[in-house]
Parts: C-alpha cells; structure tokens; sequence
C-alpha cells in the first residue's frame, strides 16, 4: 500500500466508528512540510459504529501508550478547521477536532508519518467534491463542475458545467449548459465538484425610481 492508502485506511477506520462519511483524503508535499487533509461529511441518521472494547479503558490505554510517542516524533499540531458541511446534519467543530485526535495517534503510532506534519480536517464546504459513484447519485439535481481525464474529452472540451441528473447504468448523466446531454464513465471524471447558487440580487436601478410608483411610467400624466 502507499502512504496515501495507508493513511486513507486509518481515516476510513476512525469516521465509521464515530458515524462520519470520508469524503476525500489528500496528502500534500513532503519532508517537514507534509500536509494531510481530511474532508469529512455526516448524514441524517448517522450512528457511531458500537465498538467491542468499551470506548472509556480504549481511550485511556491509547492516550498512555501514544503520548511519548508522539513527542518523540515531534509531529506538528494538528490543524482543525470547520466549514459549511452539504450533508443533511453536517460536521461540527467537535467531530473535526475528535477525528484530528484519533487519526494525529494512530498515523504515529503505525509510524505512517515518519516526519512532522500538518494534520487539517475539515467539512467539505458547499463546493463538495464529487469522488465516489454514490455521489453522482446523492446530489442529482444539482449543479456541477467536471473535469475529464485527456484521453476522454469528447468535443467539448475536458472542463465544462452542467446539471447532474444522477447515475444510470453505471454512467453519469449530465445536462450541459451548451444544451448537450452526456453520459459519462466514473472512470473517466478526473475532477468533480458542486457549484454553489445563490440567489441573484437585483441590481441597483432596475427597480421602479425614486418616487416613482410601480404601474407610473415616467412623464406621465397623474
């Protein structure tokens, strides 16, 4: 395995067990100046996974055996940020700092991060990345921005904007702002994200003027 996947096990690991959703996981650099991110997402309904060892003695075993550990590798603190979260509960600042401490451990106790590092976990924020085949399925309907793999650009070019109608077949769907309709292969999407609307706002001078009532036209008659 490579130290991405390696580092992506351990996350996967410590999210289900709290009840959170891995959105991606990206590394960064390299020596002292490495920088793990971790974006995560939790959904309606979402429970912790009920874990054998009860959770008060594992906690207290970890955090005696991690803790000269991790002061001998002198790894950096870690980072936590919070952003808006597109699921339907969202990630708090509590679970972002929760999975820092869980995952900061474990990554130094497997000696998966031998340098110092930057350790950022955070929400997704509204331009959420679409990685997995179940995301163009949760987010049907929405707008999104594409970038294809340059053995796939089919003549519109590899970036373009769209609809998302969801996933049929195994094929992403996608209603192109050029009014063309596509199918496109998972495999095939290098880069996906949501573009976030928001609602336009009149500009200054449209509306009816000073003084003026709406059914008034000017220079006429009262």
């Amino acid at each position: 395995m490579t130290q991405l996947e390696r580092i992506r096990a351990v996350v996967e690991r410590v999210a289900t067990s709290e009840g959170l959703e891995v959105v991606d996981v990206e590394l960064h650099g390299r020596g002292r100046g490495t920088v793990v991110r971790i974006f995560l997402d939790k959904l309606a309904g979402a429970v912790p996974a009920r874990l054998e060892v009860p959770e008060p003695a594992e906690s207290v075993l970890l955090e005696l055996a991690v803790e000269p550990i991790v002061a001998a590798a002198g790894t950096a603190a870690p980072v936590v940020a919070q952003a808006t979260s597109t699921g339907a509960v969202g990630v708090s600042l509590a679970d972002c700092q929760n999975i820092s401490r869980q995952v900061g451990m474990i990554l130094d106790v497997e000696e998966i991060m031998l340098d110092s590092y930057t350790l950022e976990v955070s929400s997704p924020g509204m331009d959420r990345k679409l990685v997995k085949p179940a995301d163009y399925e949760r987010f049907a309907g929405q707008r999104v921005a594409m970038e294809l793999a340059p053995e796939a650009a089919f003549g519109i070019g590899r970036r373009f904007r769209g609809k998302l109608l969801g996933l049929r077949e195994g094929l992403v769907q996608v209603d192109l702002d050029n009014g063309e309709s596509r199918q496109i292969s998972p495999n095939d999407i290098e880069r996906a994200h949501l573009v976030p609307e928001f609602p336009k706002k009149e500009k200054p001078g449209k509306g009816p003027g000073k003084g003026q009532s709406k059914g008034q036209s000017k220079g006429q008659p009262k």
